[in-house]
């Protein structure tokens, strides 16, 4: 199946869904949901900025920062805190 025109996105969402990651089906666009229930993506299928690739992926490294976060957060303070901090301000 293909997800997106951008072989970059496209290589992306098949990565993610054989880590785990839901594709649920939309009207114009589909959308990858964490396997954790922390979150989802919308997938554009037909970008037209070479740009989105790269926010794509950082949009997808957010939602992993802020899973790996809280369940570092749990582990040491026993799922008192919940935290939801996102850290995809990394260089863009």
């Amino acid at each position: 199946m293909r997800y997106s025109k951008s072989k970059q996105i496209d290589g992306l969402v098949k990565q993610h869904i054989r880590e785990g990651w839901i594709f649920v089906k939309g009207k114009k666009h589909g959308r990858l949901k964490s396997p954790f229930g922390k979150g989802c993506v919308t997938i554009p299928s037909t970008p037209s900025d070479w740009r989105t690739p790269l926010n794509f992926a950082r949009d997808l490294r957010c939602i992993e920062n802020e899973v790996a976060l809280d369940l570092v957060s749990r582990e040491h303070n026993h799922g008192s805190n919940q935290l939801s901090v996102c850290m995809c301000d990394e260089g863009f």
